[in-house]
């Protein structure tokens, strides 16, 4: 590779980068949900969840659901739907040069959860399988939204889904913890 395309490669990645939020982001979709799904199996496996024999991207593709499958040691399949949890108005008033953080209500907050799980609890999406359980996971890098706010805001409901077994929330990485915290949230089968 030369120089010109090297700088090409680099142009084009600078003109992608949104500027906010960003902490998972990666210089493509595959790149960037495979670094989410493998902080997510160390942060799994940190917080006690089940010992994994592998993990991998789905075989269909960057675009069909799930994003990521693991198999535990066990020999159980997981389907691992990876989605974001950021505000669109915020990154585009970033890339317009505004210094702005997302300020999110308890109101929003909840309406935008229910938003992803409507959109991501429908079996017609999903490829391959069967899977023994079902994930949702959504990351978050919004400055406003800490461990504390996430918990509190949606700790104490029940969501109810037809597809997902388990909600998880990735947040970015936090010097105190030294971690990436994960933060699992109640669902129940309607």
């Amino acid at each position: 590779m030369d120089r010109d395309e090297v700088g090409k490669i680099l142009r084009q990645a600078a003109a992608r980068a949104r500027g906010y939020a960003d902490f998972f982001d990666g210089p493509d979709k595959s790149l960037k949900e495979w670094g989410i799904a493998q902080t997510f199996l160390e942060e799994l496996q940190r917080n006690g969840g089940p010992k994994i024999r592998c993990g991998k991207q789905h075989p269909g593709g960057a675009n069909h659901a799930p994003d990521f499958q693991i198999i535990t040691a066990d020999g159980g399949i997981w389907g691992v739907e990876i989605t974001e949890l950021v505000s669109q108005k915020a990154i585009e008033a970033t890339k317009r040069g505004e210094e702005v953080f997302a300020d999110w209500s308890d109101a929003q907050l909840i309406a935008q959860f229910d938003a992803i799980i409507a959109k991501k609890d429908d079996s017609s999406n999903v490829k391959g399988g069967p899977y023994d359980r079902y994930v949702l996971l959504a990351h978050v890098d919004e400055p406003i939204l800490t461990q504390e706010r996430l918990e509190t805001a949606l700790g104490g409901r029940t969501l109810r889904t037809r597809l997902i077994d388990e909600l998880y929330v990735l947040m970015s990485y936090q010097p105190t913890n030294q971690c990436c915290p994960l933060l699992r949230f109640s669902t129940t089968k309607t």
